[in-house]
């Protein structure tokens, strides 16, 4: 009888012993790491399993400023651009594209932002501008969009159009008629309506300069059309 209980504390001691140690208790326990919280050494998050890691989420948000779509101005440079126009003498009426008063007030608009303009007192009186734009040519390109942009809302300059083109074509035909009074060379005109389909192909001055249209001369040329080109504008100058 004594052997026997002898043999139940054995085994009871032995069982004690198996359980404790199924139960993993330590002093110090290691968690197990969920293998969707792995990271390689470059950084990215390791799927686990069969999972196919999924692209960046693309926002659907609809709230992305309007600037930064091609094409459109940014509203800083707007706001820039509406305070120096308030602050100018604006003509009452619209005007199309090209004229010596739209080229000069789209001209020092971009000046005002501290673009640096060459020959700013030949540019101002031709009404032809070129800026040093260094290593910003993108920025000059947004400051001349943004200051197009605000005359076009003043109504100042006038997107092309048949209504636009023939103020154009009228105001050509003055410089024409001038140009012939006080014996510079010009080519006949075309008709309105072949100068309504291709506009760009001609001006009064083409045999004085060809096709490239108004130009900024700082000075007179010794000789040449070019010379007489300048001449001409002192007589008859851009509408």
């Amino acid at each position: 009888m004594a052997i026997n209980q002898t043999c139940l504390r054995v085994v009871f001691a032995i069982v004690v012993f198996v359980v404790a140690a199924s139960c993993g208790c330590s002093e110090n326990p290691v968690a197990e790491t969920p293998a969707s919280s792995l990271v390689s050494p470059s950084g990215p998050e390791v799927p686990s399993g069969d999972e196919t890691p999924s692209g960046p989420e693309v926002s659907t948000d609809s709230s992305v400023e309007e600037h930064t779509r091609v094409g459109e101005p940014d509203e800083d440079l707007l706001e820039v651009a509406r305070n120096w126009f308030n602050a100018q003498e604006l003509p009452e009426e619209g005007i199309p594209p090209g004229f010596i008063t739209t080229d000069r007030l789209l001209g020092e608009c971009v000046s005002s932002f501290g673009v640096e303009v060459l020959e700013p007192e030949a540019a101002n009186r031709s009404g032809v501008y070129y800026y040093r734009s260094g290593d910003q040519p993108e920025r000059v390109s947004a400051i001349d969009a943004a200051c197009k942009a605000v005359l076009r809302e003043l109504g100042i300059l006038l997107d092309p159009s048949k209504e636009a083109f023939t103020i154009t074509y009228n105001s050509y035909l003055e410089v024409h008629g001038c140009l012939i009074d006080n014996g510079f060379p010009t080519g006949d005109p075309p008709t309105l309506e072949t100068f309504l389909d291709q506009p760009q192909d001609w001006t009064p001055w083409q045999q004085m300069i060809g096709d490239s249209g108004p130009m900024l001369l700082t000075s007179r040329p010794s000789s040449g059309m070019r010379a007489v080109y300048y001449d001409s504008l002192l007589v008859c100058p851009r509408p």
